[in-house]
């Protein structure tokens, strides 16, 4: 649907444009792969049942013209979310709802649709927290795929929209969902992937590009975005995500000046589906280097409860010369984490591929399980062990690939630099993911590595293997590497990881300042352990008593 306006346009609280369910029909569009699969657009579509199918994929660009969603795989799939289209020479003011959301599934093991498109140029946009711009994907039912999000595209003028004071309240949302309406004991075959927010400029986040920014009441919802004058970096003077999920491009660069803040306490809106939650998601692209991706914090880097960080690796080591690098979080001051939120990398790592070669301790076959601080479950077939145990940079493996394509993905690595304490009482996780339905085999875990002045907490530390299908022998997933490191300054602790020494640093499987746990648990008893423990700066020059 186009709509042309010669000059404003106001959708009230109460009232909107509806285009949920009026995209491409169930088995038709460009995101349409085959049976089983979740329609794609903005983000792709999910694996189906089976997962013999791929997925849905993505189509367009986040800056181009709003097209219809794709319907989901099969015959009993949802209808992709229609085009909204909106051409005006004035201002449009939402204080209503326009909705292009894609279909749920119909009955046992239907897909879900992805969501449609919202494209809007106009002078400026305006309006009130009661306004929501949704572009969600569909559910899949019992087994069936989830869609993927679809594409939110703004064009204003950016100078007029710059002027408004205070910065316009409305919201957005390319929500897509994780998993079906059943609950699964894994994911990976059934993940939809969250659509795309495209906006000139950082007029709807800040004042300006290094004003201080406070994204908050559910504003960002699940919203990959992408900023035409800011696409690989911004420097905010300190930056707060409360009640807000958000993703940057892959290979992101996040340099806030100040404190960095991520909470999730509010209530949810009647009108937006999923959890009451913050997460700041930043995924590293494939490079010749350590890092792929960067969040520098000039102060503290604070997660409250609720609050969540998603570091999450490229999944693959990509062209000849290039590794699988890491998101780098580097914290002037401290990172603290209270009860109830925290880092999660969970199937942040290697994902599984066609013929058992993406990571180092991947299964070797069809019934082997992934390694990394412990061998993989399946004998001479699990994975093997890799990096060291004190330093550990690597994310982990997936379990082999069965003939459906429904191992796990490895655990990710979640990598942080802090020049003042480390104060955790939430959580910190890096578990590989179970093996899915019919066969699948679990994945390693994967790293956690911290270093600051002190450490202490009540927290929870996780690189669990996880557990094979109960349908594949032997092929759980190993454990995989957890070491903190404490009373080291950062220009000391930069050159040994650069050289992975832990030379003369003292080691120990507790602290009395830590009354929290490590796990690196293997998925079963058919894989191994990995390893953890707790190392001491060395001390530097000479000690002169003097009695």
């Amino acid at each position: 649907m186009k709509l042309t306006v010669g000059s404003n346009l106001v959708v009230a609280a109460g009232g909107g444009i509806d285009a949920d369910d009026k995209g491409y029909d169930e088995r038709k569009g460009p995101g349409y792969t085959s049976s089983y699969a979740g329609g794609g657009y903005g983000g792709n579509g999910g694996w189906g049942f089976y997962g013999t199918a791929g997925y849905g994929h993505s189509y367009g660009s986040p800056g181009g013209r709003a097209q219809a969603g794709s319907g989901g795989g099969g015959a009993k799939a949802g209808k992709g979310g229609g085009a909204i289209r909106i051409v005006a020479g004035g201002d449009v003011v939402v204080s209503g709802l326009l909705t292009a959301r894609g279909g749920y599934g119909l009955y046992a093991h239907g897909e879900g649709a992805s969501g449609g498109g919202i494209d809007i140029t106009c002078r400026t946009l305006q309006g009130a927290n009661t306004g929501l711009l949704r572009a969600d994907a569909g559910q899949g039912n019992y087994y069936g795929a989830c869609g993927g999000g679809g594409r939110i595209a703004i064009r204003y003028n950016q100078a007029a929209q710059a002027a408004l004071s205070p910065i316009p309240r409305l919201r957005f949302s390319t929500f897509a969902y994780t998993n079906t309406s059943t609950t699964l004991t894994c994911e990976w075959a059934y993940w939809g992937e969250m659509g795309t927010l495209f906006l000139p400029d950082m007029s709807l986040l800040a004042v300006s590009p290094t004003a201080d920014a406070v994204l908050d009441t559910h504003r960002f919802w699940y919203t990959f975005m992408v900023i035409s004058n800011q696409p690989n970096s911004w420097s905010p003077a300190s930056l707060a995500v409360s009640d807000c999920v958000i993703r940057f491009p892959v290979g992101y660069r996040l340099n806030v000046a100040g404190n960095l803040d991520i909470s999730g306490a509010g209530t949810l809106p009647p009108d937006m589906a999923g959890k009451r939650e913050g997460r700041l998601v930043i995924q590293a692209r494939t490079t010749n280097t350590l890092y792929g991706a960067r969040i520098d914090v000039g102060g503290d880097l604070t997660i409250q409860t609720n609050g969540w960080l998603f570091p999450l690796t490229a999944g693959t080591n990509g062209p000849a010369g290039m590794t699988n690098s890491l998101v780098g979080i580097c914290v002037a001051g401290s990172l603290i984490i209270q009860g109830g939120g925290g880092i999660n990398a969970d199937g942040g790592g290697y994902i599984p591929v066609a013929g058992n070669g993406n990571g180092p301790g991947a299964g070797k076959d069809s019934s082997g399980g992934g390694g990394y601080g412990g061998i993989g479950g399946g004998g001479p077939k699990g994975g093997d062990t890799y990096g060291t145990d004190g330093v550990p940079l690597e994310p982990g493996s997936p379990g082999g690939v069965f003939t459906v394509y429904n191992s796990g993905k490895g655990g990710g690595a979640i990598h942080v630099v802090a020049g003042g304490n480390l104060t955790i009482d939430g959580t910190i996780s890096a578990n590989g993911l179970p093996g899915a339905y019919y066969g699948g085999n679990g994945a390693s875990g994967g790293s956690i590595f911290l270093t600051g002045r002190r450490f202490s907490g009540t927290g929870i530390f996780r690189a669990n293997g996880g557990p094979r299908d109960s349908q594949s022998p032997v092929g759980d997933g190993g454990g995989g590497r957890i070491a903190i490191w404490h009373h080291i300054a950062p220009d000391i602790a930069g050159p040994r990881i650069a050289a992975k020494s832990v030379e003369r640093m003292a080691y120990t499987t507790n602290l009395p300042t830590f009354t929290g746990q490590l796990y690196v648990n293997a998925g079963g008893i058919n894989a191994q352990a990995g390893t953890s423990g707790f190392y001491q700066g060395p001390l530097v020059g000479t000690i002169l008593a003097l009695r």
